[in-house]
């Protein structure tokens, strides 16, 4: 990219509040999802020191947003691709992606 586009400060992202998230609305969520007995028993995590490390994050002792989004990516896709328990949406279905035929 020229240097005039690389370095514009005019356009930019806007943060998503992950962390706020995992700490208040999604908090229960993500500890179902990621304490859930498939979760567990896939032997990736502890459901205790999954509890542990989510609570810390709840009360601001750890901030844990990156590790709690990548745990969150790895469940599910252990759901969508190896234990085929998850669906997906016709949107989904209807993309040209092949790893959407395969699961469809």
């Amino acid at each position: 990219l020229p240097d005039a586009v690389r370095n514009r400060r005019d356009k930019k992202g806007f943060p998503v509040p992950m962390g706020r998230w995992f700490a208040g609305p999604l908090h229960d969520w993500a500890r179902d999802v990621l304490t859930s007995k498939p979760a567990v028993e896939r032997g990736l995590w502890s459901g205790e020191g999954m509890h542990r490390a989510l609570e810390q994050h709840r009360r601001g002792e750890h901030d844990r947003t990156w590790q709690i989004w990548w745990w969150l990516c790895c469940e599910h896709w252990h759901r969508l691709f190896v234990d085929r328990t998850m669906t997906v949406t016709p949107a989904v279905r209807r993309s040209r992606l092949p790893e959407a035929a395969a699961i469809a």
